[in-house]
């Protein structure tokens, strides 16, 4: 704080008057208002007409003051007594002087929405929270980085709402728009059969022996996240008896979950191995003793295990018609070498079962992994977000393993949920613990406590995102949609063959 003092003679009479001017910045004003560090905080030495004078004598309006002194010694020893006031304020303000404290702005209710999100995203929250609406204004943002073509966005969904049903019906992804040839939309359909198969060894004959080992280790880990909470945790047993199956596999044509079922029925490698032209006969001895012999004699209780389990892509007939394809129409890894929006709606009324509806999950996540193996050098960025990502990796460990590799390749994982409990496996709990963005519930609906990195934790409130308030595209634009979904990635429908005669009536 400044003072100024000026004194000059009282024109027509005897006497002194002294001018006091004060300089305060606005901190000072701050200060001295919010601690009330005013008129009576500071006694000066000084009296004036008989009453002692304070600080807040000079303080206020201009801060400018005129004091009239009856003679020239009177007004000496009245501004020797100000100058020490000040000088007493002064240090007084110094020795209580507090920091302002200022209010800081509010984070963006999306300020993780960084590199961060590349080490994964766990979102906890119970049911009518708004857990819906914080995904649908996550995917809001990220489809706009796909239509600047800077990433790609995956969606899985199994309740056929908000995210399954009505995001791919955004007038977006409708000619003429932004989004237009983007969306990439898959659903469970007996009538439009997805030509799907983890078992894609195409070309495999023409690879170097590094490059048939590198696909191989791919398509096994691929396969152990596919089937393996399937068969629960697996022994080492297992684990053989999948990567014994695998060379075989390697070898045929076209092969299929069903084949892998065939080859764990005792005496079935031999009948193929009768044909003199079977491609199996390229597989070495080890392997052939294993899968011949051994695999029957000391693997009883594992064999028992896997060959139940994968009963379940014969029991579905949604499963069967999937699964039993030998060609594999939908190329992920070709998919995201440019933006697309990819929406996986699972469907669980229409696949009837848990089991049926973590396996047909899971092998997209499976996908993904291949995905995170094939990438070399990170790619276009990709966000997916896994609603009730517990039904399909509740009980798979090797989720810790996809977390850990998707955030070198780009890949920024959103697992959502209603809370930690539907996470059964404590390896599983671990791994999305593990992940760079923990989001959980508020104090209130709609508002969230994120944390970043272990770092501070903020609450937001997301803008209110509904896709199913949103007049969606016409009828015929999505039958354009499912039009494109069957010729692209769906099994090729049987040629036609010539009609049936008609019987005669019976008689």
């Amino acid at each position: 704080m400044q003072h100024t003092i000026t004194d000059h003679e009282i024109p027509g009479r005897d006497g002194v008057r002294v001018l006091v001017r004060l300089g305060i910045s606005p901190e000072e004003h701050v200060l001295i208002f919010k601690y009330r560090m005013a008129a009576d905080a500071i006694d000066f030495p000084v009296f004036y007409q008989g009453r002692k004078l304070v600080f807040g004598d000079f303080y206020g309006g201009t801060h400018t003051t005129i004091w009239d002194i009856d003679s020239p010694h009177q007004a000496r020893a009245f501004i020797a007594g100000i100058r020490r006031g000040f000088a007493d304020f002064e240090k007084f303000l110094e020795s209580n002087r507090k920091p302002v404290q200022y209010e800081p702005p509010p984070v963006p209710w999306d300020f993780f929405d960084t590199d961060a999100r590349f080490e994964g995203t766990w979102i906890k929250g119970e049911q009518g929270w708004g857990k819906t609406t914080l995904l649908s204004a996550l995917i809001e943002e990220d489809l706009g980085k796909v239509a600047a073509g800077k990433a790609s966005v995956i969606v899985i969904d199994s309740q056929n709402e908000h995210l399954g049903r009505f995001l791919p019906r955004l007038p977006r992804f409708a000619p003429g728009h932004d989004l237009h040839d983007k969306l990439v939309y898959l659903e469970p359909d007996l009538d439009h059969p997805l030509a799907l198969n983890l078992l894609n060894f195409k070309g495999y004959g023409q690879l170097s022996k590094n490059e048939q080992f590198e696909r191989s280790q791919t398509v096994l880990e691929m396969l152990n996240f596919f089937i393996g909470a399937t068969i629960g945790e697996q022994s080492g047993h297992m684990k053989n008896i999948i990567g014994y199956c695998l060379r075989a596999l390697a070898l045929m044509p076209e092969p299929t979950i069903m084949d892998f079922k065939d080859l764990l029925v005792d005496g079935r490698l031999k009948n193929i191995l009768k044909d003199k032209s079977s491609p199996l006969h390229k597989l070495d001895d080890a392997t052939k003793r294993f899968l011949l012999t051994d695999l029957f004699k000391n693997y009883g209780p594992s064999l028992t295990a896997v060959a139940n389990r994968l009963d379940a892509f014969d029991n579905n007939d949604m499963l069967k018609a999937f699964f039993s394809q030998p060609k594999n129409r939908f190329n992920f890894y070709e998919l995201l070498r440019k933006p697309h929006v990819i929406v996986i709606n699972t469907m669980e009324r229409r696949l009837q079962t848990k089991e049926a509806l973590g396996l047909f999950g899971r092998y997209f996540l499976a996908l993904l992994m291949g995905v995170v193996r094939a990438r070399t050098s990170g790619g276009l960025p990709c966000y997916v977000h896994v609603d009730e990502c517990w039904q399909y990796i509740k009980d798979e460990p090797i989720v810790g393993e996809l977390i850990a590799t998707a955030r070198r390749q780009k890949i920024a994982l959103t697992f959502a949920q209603q809370h930690k409990g539907q996470i059964t496996n404590t390896e599983v709990r671990k791994a999305l613990q593990t992940c760079g963005v923990q989001i959980d519930t508020g104090k209130k609906q709609h508002h969230w406590n994120v944390q970043v990195r272990k770092g501070e934790v903020h609450e937001v409130s997301p803008p209110d995102v509904d896709f199913s308030k949103i007049d969606g595209m016409t009828d015929p634009e999505w039958q354009l949609v499912l039009d494109h979904m069957h010729e692209t990635y769906c099994a090729e429908p049987p040629r036609a063959g010539k009609p049936d005669e008609e019987m005669p009536d019976a008689v």
